[in-house]
């Protein structure tokens, strides 16, 4: 009787130490300089519409200095890598897709145990650099966050979807049903042709579109995150 209540004296004492190890061991903080260019990257996406000559040089800035903040080790807080990978999004060529898909996973698995809505939104974020990417080297997107038009046409059209993904993998990702998908094409096209109204939280996307074609990016993380 006596070794058995030692040994439940035992488990609660490492029960207490557990929970005290996130006080007396906090998240690493997050990095000043890249919270105020995240702020700056998507502050450039609320205004519609986007004047590319403005924004893709800015963009093409950030994203060198998050490169060299990346190699130089400087990302240390999960919200960090979120922040970083949200503006290799707005990047123009599949590696930086990638990388932005490399650094939601880094943060989910590696900082997933940190608080802040971040990590739904890195979820989202982890399926739509992956939409985006496999969309940048001519294959069909998976989750189904890709939207693109194509001049003359002013119409915005749902990306092609492989059927490969089910919803259920969707909504462990943070993404929504293909149908809601479907459902946001037709909500897209409600504006004029010459400045189509932003769906409930989505936004135009990244860098300079190429000529003729302009993407977007179906977004269900919170606090209105433009991708």
């Amino acid at each position: 009787m006596k070794r058995a209540w030692y040994a439940q004296w035992i488990v609660v004492l490492l029960l207490c130490m557990a929970c005290r190890a996130a006080d007396v061991f906090p998240a690493p903080a997050v990095n000043p300089e890249l919270e105020k260019m995240y702020s700056e990257d998507q502050s450039d996406r609320q205004r519609i519409p986007i004047d590319w000559s403005v924004v893709g040089p800015r963009d093409s800035q950030r994203q060198k200095r998050v490169m060299e903040m990346y190699r130089a080790g400087e990302l240390k807080a999960g919200e960090d890598y979120f922040r970083a990978a949200m503006i290799l999004q707005h990047g123009r060529q599949p590696e930086d897709f990638l990388l932005c898909h490399e650094l939601c996973i880094t943060a989910i698995f590696v900082h997933g145990d940190e608080k802040g809505g971040w990590i739904r939104r890195a979820k989202w974020l982890a399926a739509a650099s992956e939409d985006r990417f496999l969309g940048s080297i001519g294959r069909n997107q998976r989750f189904g966050t890709q939207y693109k038009t194509h001049d003359p046409d002013p119409q915005w059209h749902l990306d092609p979807v492989d059927d490969a993904i089910t919803d259920w993998t969707r909504e462990a990702w943070s993404v929504p049903s293909l149908a809601e998908a479907k459902r946001r094409e037709i909500e897209m096209n409600k504006g004029s042709a010459e400045v189509r109204p932003k769906p409930p939280l989505q936004t135009p996307t990244s860098g300079t579109p190429a000529a003729g074609v302009a993407n977007h990016s179906s977004d269900e993380a919170p606090n209105g995150t433009a991708p």
